[in-house]
């Protein structure tokens, strides 16, 4: 469980803003959220899903960090067993997604798998059914 140190107290004019709601669950089903530039991120073992505003939407984002060969010196089990916990997640929710490929880090490629969403509390609904699903596998 997370002290009260932890804890992100974010207010939109008096009122719980759409971020300070996903942090109390993110708090409920005992997990970290941690400040991340303007987003958010919440991290489960090797897995994170990013949450903030693009193009003045909510959205939230998953990462997987693939080697461009086996010179990376990555583990193939710890690689199989990163995209499996991302894809889990990820896919307890509807698509479609946007696929955005980052390939800044030389020996690595990141795919950023990217789901924006008109309404904040849609974001919330998803985020909590992913939640859930890292509490049944995690």
């Amino acid at each position: 469980m997370l002290s009260d140190e932890e804890f992100v107290d974010v207010h939109e004019g008096g009122e719980l803003s759409w971020m300070q709601r996903i942090s109390n669950l993110v708090r409920l089903y005992g997990r970290r959220i941690e400040a991340h530039g303007d987003s958010a991120r919440i991290v489960i073992e090797d897995s994170s899903i990013d949450l903030g505003t693009i193009e003045g939407r909510a959205c939230l984002q998953a990462h997987l960090e693939l080697p461009i060969s086996r010179s990376s010196g990555v583990d193939l089990e710890d690689l199989l067993k990163r995209v499996i916990e991302t894809y889990r997640a990820i896919y307890t929710v509807q698509g479609p997604f946007k696929y955005i490929l980052d390939d800044s880090l030389g020996d690595f490629k990141v795919v950023h798998i990217v789901k924006c969403y008109e309404k904040p509390q849609d974001l919330e609904k998803d985020l909590e059914e992913i939640l859930k699903s890292w509490e049944s596998y995690g």
